[in-house]
């Protein structure tokens, strides 16, 4: 397994220090990493002075071990990782791996992410600065504050959204040497850090500055949630199938769940079960009184009202109109 070990939080040092390992070449505010491990590109792009933005985009032919070190100065960073990666080899089923993922950190720590050989690999990075978070908490949220003053290391993770994925799809398709490109560049970063912060604060509102978790109740909670989105239309998920996943107690991986994902894990099978209805009325493959039973909840009465609150609109609405949004 090779190793690579990002020292710096500035793509441009991070760039400089590549270009000097054999199999790297850099121009500009672009590098090009081709050696018998596979091939990388990367292209970044400083926005000001308190933020910036870099995307990676190639294949491995060899598994790799990313070691993003500890910083000492106070910096940030939200990664989307739009490929599968993993957090450890310590998980008993080696054929997991956490799917596009993305997450925020301060870098109070060394952080490892381990990528498998023969796939592609893509992630995109956005670095700002602690003057960045204290200009824009104009609201002064407690939150916001306690992840500024804070010395100890958070790393909060969130699934990719719709939204977020959208304007992803348009900075990966931007150039980076283009004035115009990197004008649109400048308004889909603050986006996204938008759709980001908003998610994070509605999430951490009221609770305390998330603990530091290991990398391997990360992966137990990851591969649950997967699990869970794979088999939401069984009948019922049990207790023993999420405690055999998770390879360990049920009651550690419900408090696990909660205290990570802020769902708790009914909640997470109810939310996937109803994203599954939705598919399947707005197509008309079942109607209500299917979608009901085929899920497994008790009643149509109780499908449709948890339907409604999340949803904002019956399921007989949708199955009615097949275009209903």
């Amino acid at each position: 397994m090779e190793e690579l070990h990002i020292y710096s939080n500035n793509f441009k040092q991070i760039f400089e220090d590549l270009s000097s390992i054999e199999g790297y070449g850099q121009d500009k505010n672009q590098i090009k990493i081709k050696n018998e491990g596979g091939s990388i590109e990367a292209k970044g792009y400083q926005i000001n002075d308190e933020l910036e933005i870099t995307y990676f985009e190639g294949f491995l032919s060899k598994p790799l071990k990313l070691i993003r070190k500890q910083q000492k100065e106070n910096a940030y960073v939200v990664v989307f990782f739009l490929t599968p990666f993993s957090l450890t080899k310590e998980i008993s089923d080696n054929a997991f791996t956490i799917q596009p993922k993305k997450y925020w950190s301060n870098l109070k720590r060394d952080e490892v992410f381990y990528f498998d050989a023969n796939i592609p690999v893509r992630f995109v990075t956005i670095k700002h600065s602690t003057s960045f978070l204290e200009k824009y908490n104009i609201n002064n949220h407690s939150f916001i504050s306690q992840l500024i003053e804070t010395q100890e290391p958070f790393i909060i993770y969130e699934t990719i959204s719709l939204q977020s994925s959208k304007v992803l799809e348009e900075i990966m398709n931007c150039d980076f040497h283009n004035e115009l490109d990197l004008l649109k560049l400048d308004y889909l970063t603050y986006q996204l850090l938008y759709i980001f912060a908003s998610k994070v604060i509605h999430r951490f509102g009221i609770q305390t500055l998330p603990q530091t978790y290991s990398e391997i109740d990360l992966e137990r909670v990851f591969k649950v949630k997967e699990f869970i989105e794979e088999n939401c239309s069984e009948m019922t998920i049990s207790p023993k199938e999420i405690a055999e996943q998770a390879n360990c107690s049920y009651s550690k991986i419900r408090k696990l769940y909660k205290e990570i994902t802020g769902d708790t894990l009914l909640e997470a099978i109810n939310n996937s079960k109803l994203t599954k209805a939705h598919q399947w009325l707005k197509s008309e493959k079942y109607n209500v009184t299917e979608c009901t039973y085929n899920l497994g909840f008790s009643s149509i009465t109780h499908f449709g009202k948890i339907f409604k609150k999340k949803y904002g609109y019956l399921p007989s609405e949708l199955y009615n109109k097949g275009s209903f949004e």
